[in-house]
């Protein structure tokens, strides 16, 4: 609004009226003169222009104030957070499984003090921080203190990283700090690194293919290849839960799959065979894992972990076992198990000199009154066929089959001796062996294993009783006893029921 409208909407317009000459001035011509009258404005009108003026004023007063403030905070923020600069020194390549130091650097470019400042290291897995406070995490963070005006100051950390070979890391590091009062900045940078060949090379030899209940061999073989000398060198070995270990070419420290191998100079190199058998067959291939460890400032750490993979193979030689012709018979205490086992060979060749042993496990078996054409052992309690009581043992032609018996009675009575003594069942392990191996086999005998487990029932008992006096149960009986003819006698009568072996619900 311009001055001259603003003047004339507070003070009024002027209107112009004609003014007539005075006589005395000559004038040849006729001309009119106006003057101004001044038409005031109302009291309320003036109000409203006043505070429209005010208002106006105040916007425009904080408009510039906004500007001014915006551009200093702007111009201060910017040249807080240009105040650090973060640099990072690493190698551009590294092995895996060998320690490398990551210094940080932090210069602070301006004269002002970087306060309360914390370095931060995001890793990404695969990569560990050795002897860091929370364990080295993914995320690392250490502080750095006050850093002065024009000053630097550094951070250095172990690291180690472990994967597969051409791999690439991005590291990213940041520091935290307070400048300007108490507004934080965060300050970020990146590095990568490419991770070369292990350090350790672990190579595992074992069968392409084993047998079911057959014992195998596998051998592990360790070198150290970089001039790096690890310390508190431990291996590992997992077995899957089919697999039994049997012996190794030295001594487990502990749960047989773990070996402290102590130190692993550069260069140097080590074997290891273990000696085992898996009781399965199948076409599934079973992985026995590998873990090379190393101690660094007091803590074990993975430096290398690979696999080494066996094949099942189907047993050849087919075996299988059934208790009153079932292979989940529910047995009862008192009665004869009839036991029938079957054999048949798959393997495509003759197999010489077959052996069958069946072992008897459980409390129920009544071993003495066993019938069979076996030879029972009563203190292993096995019972073997071969050629001496089968003669088709001798040589079984492939694609022939056959089978045994075995009876054995159960006991009448179970052997509760504890509140725990329940859940009774009888077993029956039947393996079969030939030394006859078929060429495509990794074994040192054809073997086959089969398992007939029955559960048996419990036993439930009734027993009455009548007491004609029974004070235990405070009942008082009325009548004579012994008891007369025409003359009412009364009793009480109890069942005792007890209950054998098993738990039993929902008893009427």
């Amino acid at each position: 609004m311009a001055l001259e409208d603003l003047e004339r909407e507070l003070f009024g317009t002027r209107e112009k009226r004609p003014k007539k000459r005075l006589p005395s001035t000559p004038s040849p011509v006729e001309e009119e003169v106006f003057e101004t009258a001044e038409a005031p404005l109302s009291f309320q009108e003036r109000i409203r222009l006043i505070t429209r003026s005010v208002i106006l004023a105040a916007v425009a007063v904080l408009v510039v104030a906004g500007l001014v403030g915006g551009t200093l905070y702007f111009f201060f923020s910017r040249e807080a957070s240009r105040g650090i600069v973060l640099s990072i020194e690493a190698p551009e390549e590294v092995m895996s499984g060998v320690p490398f130091d990551l210094t940080v650097s932090a210069e602070n470019e301006i004269d002002g003090i970087a306060r309360e400042a914390k370095i931060s290291l995001a890793l990404p897995e695969g990569v560990t921080a050795l002897g860091a406070l929370n364990g080295g995490g993914a995320l690392v963070e250490e502080s750095v203190g006050d850093i002065g005006g024009r000053s630097v100051a550094r951070k250095t950390f172990r690291l180690i990283a472990v994967g597969e070979p051409s791999t690439a890391y991005d590291i990213e590091a940041s520091i935290d700090y307070l400048s300007g009062g108490r507004n934080r900045f965060k300050t970020d940078e990146r590095a990568s690194l490419l991770l070369g060949e292990p350090a350790i090379k672990v190579t595992t030899n074992a069968p392409e293919r084993v047998i079911g209940n057959s014992a195998f061999e596998f051998k592990v073989e360790y070198e150290n290849l970089s001039s790096f000398d690890f310390t508190g060198v431990t291996l590992e070995v997992r077995y899957p839960t089919a697999f039994t270990f049997e012996s190794a070419s030295l001594p487990p420290d502990s749960l047989n799959n773990y070996w402290r191998l102590g130190a692993l100079n550069a260069r140097s190199k080590g074997a290891l065979i273990i000696k085992g058998s898996v009781a399965s067959a199948g076409e599934s291939a079973l992985s026995f894992p590998v873990l090379i460890s190393a101690n660094f400032f007091g803590r074990d750490y993975v430096v290398l972990q690979t696999e080494a993979e066996v094949a099942l193979a189907p047993s050849p030689l087919m075996l299988s076992a059934t208790a009153n012709g079932a292979t989940d018979y529910v047995a009862r205490a008192g009665e004869l198990i009839t036991y029938i086992i079957r054999y048949e060979n798959r393997s495509g060749v003759a197999l010489a000199d077959v052996v069958l042993r069946a072992t008897l496990a459980g409390e129920m078996y009544e071993t003495g009154s066993m019938g069979t054409l076996g030879r029972v052992d009563q203190n292993s309690k096995t019972v073997t066929w071969d050629a001496t009581n089968v003669p088709v043992l001798r040589l079984l032609d492939a694609g022939a089959t056959g089978e045994v018996a075995l009876a054995v009675p159960l006991k009448s009575a179970f052997p509760i001796r504890r509140l725990s003594d329940k859940n009774f069942a009888v077993r029956l392990a039947v393996t079969a062996e030939s030394p006859t191996v078929p060429s495509y086999l990794a074994a040192e005998k054809t073997t086959a294993l089969a398992v007939n487990e029955a559960k048996l029932a419990g036993l439930v008992t009734v027993q009455t009783k009548a007491l004609s006096r029974d004070a235990a149960s405070t009942i008082v009986n009325a009548g004579p006893f012994p008891p007369k003819v025409g003359t009412p006698t009364e009793y009480t009568i109890h069942w005792v029921v007890t209950n054998y072996s098993t738990d039993v619900e929902r008893v009427t």
